[in-house]
Parts: C-alpha cells; sequence; structure tokens
C-alpha cells in the first residue's frame, strides 16, 4: 500500500521527489533483497511456509513495474545514483527493471548521464 501510494504521489507531481523517490526505492529494493535473501537461507520444507512472501513479492513487482511506466524519467533521474548502487542485486527480476530504468534515463537524457 505505502508503495501504491509513493508511485501515486511521484506520477501526480515532483514537490516531494527529494523524499517520495529514494524512499520507494529504498522500500522496494530492501524487501527483494530481504525476501531474496529468505528464499535462499530457507531450507526445502520452509519455502512452502513462505508462499505468502512470494505472493507478497510477485504483487510489489507488477506494482513496481506499473510505477515505472507511469512515472516520467526525469524524476527516476533524481535518484539515478542509487538506482546504479542497487543493478548488483541477488533476483535477477530485479536487476532487468532496474537496468530498464537505467536504459530509460540515458535515452530520454544522454547528455546529462554520461
Amino acid at each position: 500500500m505505502t508503495l501504491k501510494h509513493y508511485g501515486l504521489a511521484l506520477s501526480l507531481g515532483s514537490q516531494f521527489i527529494y523524499h517520495s523517490m529514494p524512499r520507494l526505492l529504498s522500500l522496494w529494493l530492501d524487501y527483494s533483497a530481504t525476501t531474496t535473501n529468505v528464499r535462499a537461507a530457507s531450507s526445502h520444507n520452509q519455502r512452502s511456509a513462505c508462499t505468502g512472501d512470494s505472493a507478497t513479492f510477485a504483487e510489489i513487482q507488477e506494482l513496481m513495474l506499473h510505477n515505472k511506466q507511469r512515472i516520467p524519467a526525469y524524476q527516476f533521474y533524481t535518484a539515478l545514483g542509487q538506482i546504479l548502487s542497487r543493478l548488483c542485486h541477488e533476483h535477477p527480476e530485479i536487476v532487468l527493471m532496474l537496468t530498464d530504468l537505467v536504459v530509460r534515463i540515458f535515452i530520454a537524457y544522454p547528455q546529462q548521464t554520461i
């Protein structure tokens, strides 16, 4: 719910971008890293108990995909350093989404991002 509202706030304007964008990315990436680490550490028996986490992870990924499409590239540009620092994420789906964000920023603002 929090990610949804941060994404909505960013899509409606950039008045609080320096608070909302880093927080949106931190919540998403920290949760994803925690979920990935828990999955890797748990045994086969415990993985069946983590199905709720898998559903939540998939829901968050879908929400962030939607946010990525509706938030303008210039807003992601303000957090380019934070995005680049997380490109070595453990989960390949996260890495793919972050790479797409970086490419989108580079295409939109080639002179500023070189």
